[in-house]
Parts: structure tokens; C-alpha cells; sequence
């Protein structure tokens, strides 16, 4: 199996869990935004601020440091120096976002005032602040089988744990109501930290000793302060519209938000096995990396830039599939979104990834640095004159400044060649695509025509683009794909306009 296809199944096992998880999540997310009021429905989006803010202050970088150092240390046959790192990661996690959740807990009234506007949610907030506590553990293990490579693993563990607080919470809600929904889908993710527990713990036995938490910490701090940048850089849009808004505009937000998320989690499921590989040839050539890096350009453009146009081009449709009528207000949060998700998939596993291996450490804070403060100079600018369509606009334009200055910096280090050809050509083909979705839909307008629609634009998309790139890249794209060679290559091959050119 060659290196593509070997990161391609890695990326593959990833995307299958994430996806087979977000079905579930969608279907789950869908009913309740349906029988929720917006303020209710606000409090997934709270969860999703005091989770992220209880790993943000609990990691220390502990797991971040380790995704940089345990592919080498399991390389070099190591094996008792990467179970230590892993022990105290996971111990310190443990303790930290533990004291946190208490702190949360002791806070519930203030911080139930803060985004619901009304005391009376502080059970809620009490509730979600222990499941903040299993949220950040799910993710300190998650992160550490990921540098063990066990990405098959992590998946069925993700998908288990989403069929626990969905069955959870609709079961509750059932019984007892609203509050019977916060409580499934907060407790239940205690699932996914015994199953990553189980996962992990020859990882616990391979040595009786700890790393010396001091030590690694000093070697991790970077990455610590990252995570404070990147929380900023992350939640800030959802904290801004929390505190300063109304929590109806906060569920409309999320929702909007929802779809480039999903773009997000396929962004992560292809950067993590490449940056487990990029560790592995960290002392290797750097002219295997370059080369690496450029075709990963390539096939980052064939992906995203589908993938967010077509969000944003049906983005009126999910919507109201979504969240019904009461949410088309977002349309435009959504598009602007999505195309800060293009952005960052283009560029995220090239040249932060880059950056990370073979950067200093505070390179890469660096980036966050950047863009979490062009994110809070541009909300600072535009909120005032466009609300949240204004967080938005900020998330595009930090988004856009934290990926050049990585382009900057990792070409001071070597230069990686962004195969931007590949950029116009899908840009071409997009243009077909969005010309029939946008003029259907305004033509004649109708949920249950969207389908319809979707697959006419994808069919002119298919068709361009298989004339305009080589058929041996058509040939690798199908290769990926089980049995592509059998049903998908000859339908390919059926759209190629010079059939002298066509796949063999």
C-alpha cells in the first residue's frame, strides 16, 4: 500500500466514526432544534463554550507536546518513555479540568445570568459543567490515541459515545423534559472516558514511572498558551453573542454554525494521520516534505472548495431542514462561514501542520496569536454595524490572516509550492455548480426540490472537472474508493469529452 493510501484510510477510518457520529448528532440536533425554543436550544451551545473552556484551562499542552514527541519515542522503540508521557498527561488532565468543573459548579448562578439572561438555568449550567469535565477527558485521551495512531479505534469510540447521550437524551427528554435533555447528553460522554480508559491501558503498565510533570510542562508551555489563543480564536464568536446578545441569536448562530463545523471535522480527520506522518519523517529530508506538502495543496482544493461552495450554495435548504423556519434567518452567517471553512482546509494540514513539526514551538502560538487578535480587532469593528453577521465577517477575516502568516513562516523555514492550478480548475468547475443550484432555487423554490437540485450541480461540477484534470489523478481518486474502479471509473470515464484521454 503506498504512503497516499495508507494516510487515506487512516484519514478514511477517521471520517467514517466522525460522519457515522455527526448522523447520528444531526438527527438528534434536528429534533430538538425543532422542539426547543431558541433559549433552550442555546444551552448545546453553552455546553459547547464551558466544555472548551474547561480543556482549554486543564491541558497544560501535555497532549498537544506528546502528539509531537510519542510517534518518535514508539519509532525508536521507546516504549517506556512514551508510557510516562502518557500517564502524566492524562493524570494531569484529570486533576485540572476536575478543580474547573468544580469552579463552574460554584458559579452556576452568574454564569446561568451571563448567556441565558435568567437564573433559573443555574441547574442546567451545574449539569453541563460536570459533562464539561468528561468532554475534556474524552478529548485528553483522544488526542493521545492519536499520536498511537489507533484512528480506527478512536472512531468506534466517538460513534459510541454519540449513541449514548442521543439515545440518553431523547430517553429523558421522554420522562422528564427539558432538563432531562441536558442531563443525557452531559452524563453520558462519561461512556467515552472508560472506553478510551480500556483503550489505553496496557499504555498505563508499560512503565510504573511518571514523567516529571514539571519538566514536560516547561517543554509543553507553548502549547499551553496556545490552547488560551486558540480557545479565543475558537469560541470567541459564540462568546461574544453569548454575553452581548440575546440567546435566541445565540441558537441561531449554532446552527448556522453547524455545517461548516461538520467541514471542520472532516479538516481534523485528514490532519491528524498527516501530522503523525510528518512526525515520523521529522529527521528525514525536508524535500519528501515539500513534495508531501504540495500534493496535499492539491487534493485539499479538490475537496474543500466543493464542499464549502455547495454549503453555502444549498446553505437556505439546510437550514430550514435543520432548524425549520424559525432559523433561515442565518443564511448569510452560514455562507460567510463557510468560506472561512474553505480557507482553513485549504491551507491547515500544509502549513500549520508544517509549521508545527518543524517550526519552534512558538511559531505556531504565533499563528493562533495572530489570528485570535484580528479576530477581536475585527469584532471590536464590525459588530456594532452588523451583529452577529459581524462575528461572522471577523471569523473570516482571523481565519484568513492566522493561515498566511503559516504560509509566511513555514516558507522562511523551506519553501512549500501551494499548488494554486489546482485552486482555479475547481474554481471553474464550482462555477457550473453554482450557476444551476442559485438560478434553480431562485426559479422555483421548494424544500423537496433541493435534492434535485444538489445532484444536477454535482453532475455539471463531475463533468467539468473530469475534463479538465489527468486521467491518472482520476484513476488515484477512484483508487481510494471501494470498489471505485469497478461502478465509479466507467461512469467517469462515460463524461470524458476526448475519449482518447479517458482512463484505461
Amino acid at each position: 500500500m503506498t504512503e497516499s493510501k495508507r494516510i487515506a484510510h487512516s484519514s478514511f477510518a477517521l471520517l467514517t466514526g466522525r460522519f457515522s457520529s455527526s448522523l447520528l448528532n444531526i438527527g438528534f440536533t434536528v429534533f430538538f432544534a425543532h422542539q426547543l425554543t431558541k433559549i433552550q436550544f442555546a444551552t448545546l451551545a453553552v455546553f459547547e463554550i464551558l466544555g472548551a473552556l474547561t480543556n482549554m484551562i486543564s491541558n497544560f499542552g501535555l497532549e498537544t507536546y506528546c502528539m509531537r514527541e510519542i510517534p518518535g519515542l514508539i519509532e525508536n522503540k521507546d516504549i517506556s518513555r512514551a508510557s510516562q508521557f502518557i500517564k502524566t498527561a492524562i493524570t494531569s488532565r484529570l486533576l485540572w479540568s476536575s478543580i474547573t468543573g468544580f469552579l463552574l459548579i460554584f458559579f452556576k448562578q452568574e454564569i446561568a445570568l451571563i448567556f441565558f439572561k435568567d437564573e433559573s438555568y443555574a441547574r442546567s449550567i451545574q449539569i453541563i459543567s460536570l459533562g464539561a469535565v468528561f468532554f475534556s477527558m474524552n478529548t485528553s485521551m483522544g488526542l493521545i490515541a492519536s499520536s498511537l495512531k489507533l484512528f480506527k479505534e478512536i472512531a468506534l469510540i466517538n460513534f459510541i459515545i454519540t449513541l449514548a447521550f442521543c439515545t440518553a437524551s431523547i430517553t429523558l427528554y421522554y420522562f422528564v423534559g427539558y432538563i432531562g435533555w441536558v442531563i443525557g447528553f452531559s452524563i453520558s460522554r462519561a461512556i467515552g472516558c472508560i472506553l478510551f480508559f480500556l483503550l489505553l491501558k496496557k499504555w498505563f503498565f508499560a512503565s510504573m514511572m511518571f514523567y516529571p510533570w514539571t519538566k514536560m510542562v516547561r517543554k509543553s508551555i507553548p502549547f499551553y498558551l496556545r490552547g488560551f489563543v486558540k480557545f479565543g480564536l475558537l469560541k470567541l464568536d459564540q462568546i461574544v453573542i453569548g454575553i452581548f446578545m440575546t440567546p435566541g441569536s445565540l441558537s441561531m448562530y449554532y446552527v448556522a454554525k453547524k455545517f461548516p463545523f461538520y467541514v471542520s471535522i472532516i479538516i481534523e480527520s485528514m490532519g491528524s494521520p498527516l501530522l503523525v506522518r510528518i512526525s515520523e519523517y521529522k529527521d528525514h529530508g525536508k524535500s519528501d516534505i515539500q513534495k508531501m506538502l504540495t500534493k496535499i495543496s492539491r487534493y485539499n482544493s479538490f475537496i474543500f472548495i466543493p464542499l464549502c461552495i455547495g454549503i453555502a450554495t444549498f446553505g437556505f435548504p439546510l437550514l430550514e431542514i435543520y432548524g425549520g423556519s424559525k432559523y433561515i434567518g442565518g443564511f448569510i452567517i452560514l455562507v460567510v462561514l463557510s468560506l472561512a471553512r474553505m480557507i482553513k482546509g485549504l491551507t491547515y494540514s500544509v502549513y500549520e501542520n508544517g509549521l508545527f513539526i518543524y517550526g519552534e514551538p512558538h511559531k505556531i502560538l504565533i499563528v493562533d496569536l495572530v489570528g485570535c487578535l484580528s479576530s477581536l480587532i475585527f469584532l471590536i469593528m464590525l459588530v456594532p454595524f452588523f451583529g452577529a453577521l459581524g462575528v461572522a465577517l471577523s471569523v473570516l477575516v482571523s481565519t484568513a490572516c492566522a493561515q498566511f502568516s503559516a504560509r509566511y513562516m513555514l516558507n522562511n523555514i523551506f519553501h512549500v509550492q501551494f499548488d494554486t492550478k489546482a485552486i482555479y480548475t475547481v474554481l471553474f468547475a464550482m462555477g457550473g455548480f453554482v450557476m444551476i443550484g442559485v438560478v434553480a432555487q431562485a426559479i422555483h423554490y421548494k424544500l423537496y426540490l433541493a435534492p434535485f437540485y444538489l445532484a444536477l450541480s454535482s453532475f455539471v461540477f463531475i463533468f467539468i472537472m473530469c475534463n479538465l484534470i489527468d486521467s491518472n489523478e482520476i484513476k488515484f481518486i477512484v483508487s481510494l474508493i471501494p470498489k471505485g474502479d469497478k461502478y465509479v471509473l466507467p461512469f467517469l470515464n462515460g463524461l470524458k469529452i476526448n475519449k482518447n484521454g479517458c482512463c484505461k
